[in-house]
């Protein structure tokens, strides 16, 4: 059995001695100490953010502080693309703490904004006339649609 006071949640046995007087024998005790677990937040962040191209995540954290949340999961893939993807899944995994967990019916999503392609196009200099004319660039600037 431990000597010393426990440090994370759980059940453990607690044993007491009592003694009332030199002659007579000791009494020992045994009782069940419980210390239960903290309840922590569980926070999401960065849902809003604007297409680049790269791929998006939401931040978690927890409140208090809770080294071991586990499991955000967002539905349809990385967030590259631009669109929605709800958060299936958020819990907290970690012997000391809990939380309610996220779940999709909470309707968290990471919204990754369109951005506007500015195009400039070389090769054509002219009034507008109805015919086509050729010409080709690539986009070289991305701006984020508000």
């Amino acid at each position: 059995m431990p000597t010393t006071a426990p440090t994370d949640a759980g059940n453990y046995n607690a044993r007491r001695q009592l003694s009332w007087q030199r002659l007579l024998p000791r009494i020992e005790r045994l009782k069940e100490l419980r210390v239960n677990q903290a309840e922590t937040t569980i926070i999401l962040g960065s849902l809003e953010q604007s297409y680049d191209g790269t791929p998006k995540s939401v931040t978690v954290t927890t409140s208090p502080s809770c080294d071991q949340y586990n499991c955000l999961q967002m539905q349809g893939g990385t967030g590259t693309d631009a669109g929605d993807y709800p958060v299936v899944k958020a819990i907290v995994n970690n012997r000391n703490y809990w939380a309610r967990p996220i779940t999709q019916e909470h309707g968290f999503a990471l919204h990754n904004r369109e951005a506007n392609a500015a195009i400039h196009v070389d090769g054509f200099t002219g009034p507008y006339d109805g015919a086509p004319h050729g010409a080709s660039e690539r986009p070289r600037a991305w701006t984020a649609r508000t």
